[in-house]
This record gives C-alpha cells, structure tokens and sequence, in this order.
C-alpha cells in the first residue's frame, strides 16, 4: 500500500503489478496498461519470515514498454541493496543510503570456479553433465521444499561464489530481477531470464567468468530449452 500510494501521488503513466496486492485492488487504483509497470514481491520468503528465519528478501522491478530498466533488492538479514539500472549495477548497504545520499559502490567479485544453482525442475541429464564438469550443483528452495533459500542466492549470484543455471516458472518475476542486476553488472546472462513482455521464463546462465560460460552455455542450448518447457 505504501508503495502503491507513492507512485499514485508522483506518476500518471504507471501501473503495478504485485504479488501480495490483490488483483482486485490492484485494479481499483491503477490502469490496467501503461507505459511504466512496476513489479514488487513484497515479502520474498513467506514462511522464513512467518516462521522468524531472516532468509527472505524484497524486490522491486519497473518495466518500460516492456522491458526492464531497473532492478532493486533488499535484504533486510544484512540491510543490503543491490540495484541496477540501465546503465550499471550497485550494491549499497543501508548506512550508505542514510547518511550518503545515494553513493553506490561497483559490485562485482565472481569467483573462479563457483557452486552452480540449479532448479528443481532441471532435467536429470543436466545436472549429470554439470556435475561430470566438476561443479558442486545446489537446488534453488522456496517456501515449501528444501534447498538454497533466495537470500543466499541473491547474495551468491551477485558475489561470484554462484553461478546460476536455472528455470523455474513460480519465481520467474524474482529471478528476472536478479539476472537484470547481474546483467547491469557485466555478468554473464545467456540468456536472459524473465521476458516481461511475454511473462516467460527461459532456462539461463548467470556467471561471472567466460571460462565458467564458455563450459556451461551448450547446456542452455535447444535441447535444454526443449526439456524445460
């Protein structure tokens, strides 16, 4: 409601796309269409955050005409941003923000050989040739199955310790975010992963090294494509 109520007072030409605002009330103070969408996921991390456990995160997005410009991340565990615009990526601890006015650091340290994250939905035999690669694979969790909770993720992606190898259509709006900020930040995203347009999720590659890629981007190709639809 907050944020709904900032952009109504400021902008004309936006709408709000929200996974906790009900469509219904979504509907009764915004245009169905418009230029700028702004995509929020409130509370990432349900029932970590019902349950008292920090692992859970916000995320925010605006999308013009269809594709995304700006990405922003916060962790509240860490009191950490990360941001990406379109025209670089940052990540800002809260100190920053309250006492600096927005003066936002480069954010960039990958790491040579990273654990690759994988989703739940990715095929037996691609997670066999990752492994048969050398890698450590973990798997992506959400609130109700076990793995690696969006937090760590966030943080991993965006460290370097991460890599990403991943679909999966119930967090396609929060991974999106995070592949757009990576993205900004000269990662490696092959290719992207959330299609605002068409609200499609791909199977991508999120790394920081071209050697790292260069070994896992067959696995992103059409036969992976094929199997992950």
């Amino acid at each position: 409601d907050m944020v709904g109520g900032r952009l109504l007072a400021i902008f004309s030409d936006i709408t709000l796309d929200g996974e906790e605002n009900g469509k219904d009330r979504i509907s009764q103070f915004f245009p169905q269409t418009a230029p700028y969408i702004v995509t929020l996921d409130a509370l990432n991390g349900t029932l970590y955050y019902a349950s008292g456990e920090p692992l859970f995160d916000m995320m925010l997005s605006i999308v013009h005409e269809g594709k995304m410009v700006a990405g922003v991340i916060y962790v509240p565990a860490t009191r950490q941003f990360y941001i990406g615009l379109s025209d670089g990526a940052y990540a800002c601890p809260w100190p920053v923000l309250q006492h600096a006015g927005i003066a936002w650091g480069a954010y960039k340290r990958p790491a040579a050989h990273p654990t690759v994250m994988l989703s739940k939905t990715t095929p037996p035999d691609v997670r066999a040739t990752v492994e048969q690669l050398g890698y450590k694979t973990v798997v992506s969790a959400t609130d109700y199955t076990p793995g690696m909770p969006w937090t760590f993720a966030t943080r991993g992606i965006l460290d370097g310790t991460l890599c990403a190898l991943f679909k999966d259509e119930g967090h396609r709006h929060d991974f999106g975010v995070i592949a757009f900020i990576a993205e900004q930040a000269g990662f490696i995203c092959d290719p992207h992963a959330w299609d605002p347009a068409t609200k499609v999720m791909h199977p991508t590659l999120i790394c920081g090294s071209q050697d790292v890629h260069d070994q896992l981007a067959p696995l992103v190709g059409r036969e992976a494509a094929a199997a992950w639809r």
